[in-house]
């Protein structure tokens, strides 16, 4: 059992990097990184081989009367690497895999991948200091947004960093920051390229050897290549956190405060421009026993509106479990609700609500042969145009053999 939970442990490190929470990745770099610092994993070299038959039922995210399904084949190599050595973790969590579709789809086929190298060590230099290093790429087609549902295909690189410095027992300074360079290969979509970069830095107080409490003061900017298409923005965040880590059987880390947005271009002087409004975020990490770990995330507060047509808010809220109810049998479900409120009057129309739920059961066979089955329902509806509403099913069967 424990082998799972601890594979959780590592990929918790960079799961929000690459496989799920749409906030931006900042807004969770600290908590994975206190994450990762009180987790235990021991050695592993994996590399695996799978195949997987989909089902998918509305292929371009299309209103009912125009849905298009198909049926589509997924093969692919995937690897999971953690090694410790002295004071230093590294490892390596990714997939690669071609997607082919039926005769009616072929503009959905495509190489898509997931890659994120870490690195966690401490180092002597101004205390007990603590580094962690995470890389991420991921190529994909996916939709563009609420405004532009055609799907494109999409490349995103980034890394965050965290930092932990210890020069004093009650006293730390945590310094975190994330850049992701977001590119769209074909040439109509060239105009959504762009770059995300962010820092923050939280001093704080031990009020004890579990609990952590002191404020966040951070920065962020968006820069899209063409200027005159969509707004550039910049914003202000700070934060009260508190972070409270018991081992790595439960942690949860809690910021609350507010941030400020400042737009460019044809965005600025929009509603909530150069406004302080709330915002606040929550993760949240328990294994009530040894086969079972959920992940909570919950992000409220400002970001870029459709299309960068100005300023909304987000509500982004994530739940996830790994149950080993076995030796061979592990279940994970996983569900989430999206709610995006945009300010501007000309995108008002495009306010949107998304719930989606989808759930794995795995049977391992041995220690190399495993088989799984997926489900996933996903329902986007709009605020203000019934019109423009649609959902998702999608069901996949694959199997897997790691060496």
């Amino acid at each position: 059992m424990r082998n799972t939970i601890s594979k959780f442990a590592a990929g918790s490190l960079v799961a929000a990097c690459m496989f799920g929470f749409q906030a931006m990745a900042a807004d969770y770099t600290l908590s994975d990184f206190f994450t990762a610092a009180a987790s235990y994993t021991p050695n592993k070299l994996k590399a695996s081989v799978f195949a997987e038959v989909g089902y998918d039922d509305n292929i371009h995210n299309a209103v009912h009367k125009y849905e298009r399904d198909s049926l589509y084949l997924k093969a692919g190599v995937s690897a999971d690497i953690y090694r410790t050595k002295g004071d230093i973790s590294y490892g390596l969590l990714g997939q690669v895999s071609f997607d082919y579709y039926d005769h009616d789809a072929h503009d959905m086929n495509q190489f898509e991948w997931s890659l994120a190298p870490h690195l966690l060590g401490k180092f002597e230099v101004l205390g007990n200091d603590t580094l962690m290093i995470s890389l991420r790429s991921r190529n994909k087609k996916e939709k563009i947004d609420a405004a532009d549902t055609r799907y494109a295909r999409k490349m995103v690189n980034g890394i965050s960093l965290a930092y932990d410095i210890n020069p004093h027992d009650k006293f730390g300074l945590a310094i975190d920051s994330s850049y992701d360079n977001t590119y769209y290969s074909q040439k109509e979509f060239k105009d959504h390229n762009k770059q995300d970069f962010d820092v923050a830095a939280t001093p704080y107080y031990k009020i004890s050897e579990k609990v952590k409490a002191g404020v966040s003061v951070g920065y962020s900017t968006t820069v899209y290549d063409k200027h005159d298409t969509y707004s550039d923005s910049k914003m202000l965040t700070i934060m009260g956190m508190v972070d409270y880590r018991m081992t790595d059987m439960f942690g949860v880390n809690v910021k609350a405060g507010a941030q400020k947005k400042y737009m460019a271009g044809r965005a600025r002087d929009c509603r909530y421009d150069r406004d302080f409004k709330p915002a606040a975020t929550i993760a949240l990490r328990y294994l009530p026993n040894k086969s079972m770990v959920t992940e909570l995330r919950s992000h409220y507060g400002l970001d870029d509106g459709c299309s960068s047509r100005g300023i909304r808010t987000v509500w982004e809220n994530s739940l996830g479990m790994i149950w080993s109810i076995t030796e061979k049998i592990t279940l994970a479900p996983r569900t989430g609700y999206y709610i995006h409120d945009e300010k501007e009057r000309v995108a008002n129309g495009l306010d949107t609500a998304e719930f989606f739920i989808s759930t794995t059961a795995e049977y391992k066979f041995n220690e190399h042969f495993l088989t799984y089955l997926t489900y996933k329902y996903n329902n986007t509806q709009y605020k203000y145009d019934d019109d423009r509403d649609y959902d998702v099913n999608e069901v996949k069967f694959g199997v897997k053999y790691t060496f």
